[in-house]
């Protein structure tokens, strides 16, 4: 559950998520890696960071790498998802 309001921000060095399909968790410095992102790339990356969800609020949790990756744990899941917020980007 991504609770209302969420963040959105660049990367810093620590943190992590568990990518989609994945089950073990993954630095985003990892992840940047295995996609070939160059420097700028990863400057321009945001990502959706939880602050709300209990027990998550001190780790400011990657929820998900805007326009290429979310977390496993938000996926979408038909016997529990009753709401589906769709986020996307364009350029200006």
């Amino acid at each position: 559950v991504l609770a209302f309001p969420f963040v959105c921000r660049s990367w810093s060095q620590g943190d992590w998520m568990i990518p989609f399909g994945m089950r073990g968790r993954k630095k985003v410095s990892d992840l940047f890696t295995d996609l070939k992102y160059d420097a700028l790339a990863k400057d321009a990356a945001i990502m959706i960071v939880d602050t709300q969800t209990e027990g998550l609020a001190q780790q400011q949790h990657v929820a998900g790498l805007l326009g290429v990756r979310i977390d496993d744990r938000y996926k979408i899941n038909p016997s529990a998802t009753r709401k589906v917020v769709r986020i996307s980007m364009c350029d200006l």
